[in-house]
């Protein structure tokens, strides 16, 4: 199980943590983000969203609890690059997002006897 761990400098996404992920492990792997001041400034009833994509046309949102999620298993099927970001909602309507897109990169994982066949 790997954990990404990330931390927010005002909208700015910046790791703390990068473990190697392999290709094939998926429903283990996840984000961790803890959000500084500016975040939290939003309110009580925010919730925090993080986007992930391989291509700009096919994006996956979702909802982070405690500042976590799973990563999509779309990315990592393969090896290559997945792109993400985080954004916070308010309940009135407000709005912070990164400034930018991370990326992260899915090595090559052990084919399992099944797909060896």
């Amino acid at each position: 199980m790997g954990v990404i761990r990330l931390h927010t400098e005002n909208e700015k996404l910046i790791f703390d943590e990068k473990p190697i992920i392999t290709s094939g492990n998926i429903n283990i792997n996840s984000i961790s983000v803890t959000v500084c001041d500016k975040w939290l400034s939003l309110g009580e009833t925010v919730d925090f969203w993080a986007v992930f994509f391989k291509n700009e046309n096919e994006m996956l949102k979702r909802k982070l609890e405690n500042g976590s999620c799973l990563i999509p298993n779309e990315m990592l099927i393969a090896k290559g690059s997945f792109y993400f970001g985080i954004y916070a909602e308010a309940g009135n309507g407000d709005r912070v997002k990164t400034s930018k897109i991370v990326d992260y990169s899915v090595k090559l994982g052990t084919a399992t006897a099944a797909e060896a066949e």
